[in-house]
């Protein structure tokens, strides 16, 4: 028997497809995050070079957190192109981490006094607008990538398997 077009399950999109769209999404977040390294890798050698170690720390910290984040998201992207179990928890829990580690860094930055400030787009702190622009700019991959990997998991958990 064939199905309908009004049938519920063709309404919904094949667990393909939403890897198609978490691989496209996890490429472009890993080549953001790349930049993202290698720009806070810049930002921590010219502090260096200014003797702006409070800044020249910060700087570090946040290439070095983005870079494991990446690292997350490539076992994510490796566990896509072989069709891994394992690969829609990677990407939950690499997305989730990554969504709290924006909004950390954001609120941080916002919250330092206008001397300790420091930001290439800004004299001094963002501002809580400009960390809530910031969380919401930085977030828009990882919240996607967390909705596609929590779909396919609750796919596979109405099929019998994950």
């Amino acid at each position: 028997m064939t199905a309908s077009p009004s049938d519920e399950s063709s309404d919904r999109p094949s667990r393909y497809a939403l890897r198609l769209w978490a691989a496209l999404l996890v490429s472009l977040w890993i080549q953001a995050q790349g930049r993202a390294v290698v720009f806070a890798c810049m930002q921590a050698a010219s502090c260096a070079r200014l003797g702006q170690h409070a800044h020249y720390w910060y700087a570090l910290a946040l290439a070095v957190g983005t870079a494991a984040l990446a690292a997350v998201f490539i076992a994510g992207g490796v566990g896509l192109v072989r069709e891994a179990r394992w690969t829609w928890r990677i990407l939950v829990i690499g997305a989730g981490l990554q969504i709290l580690f924006t909004v950390a860094t954001q609120v941080w930055e916002a919250a330092l006094p206008p001397r300790l400030g420091f930001h290439i787009l800004f004299e001094g702190p963002p501002g809580m607008m400009g960390a809530v622009m910031g969380i919401l700019i930085w977030n828009v991959l990882p919240v996607g990538i967390l909705l596609l990997a929590l779909g396919v998991q609750r796919l596979g958990k109405r099929a019998g398997a994950v």
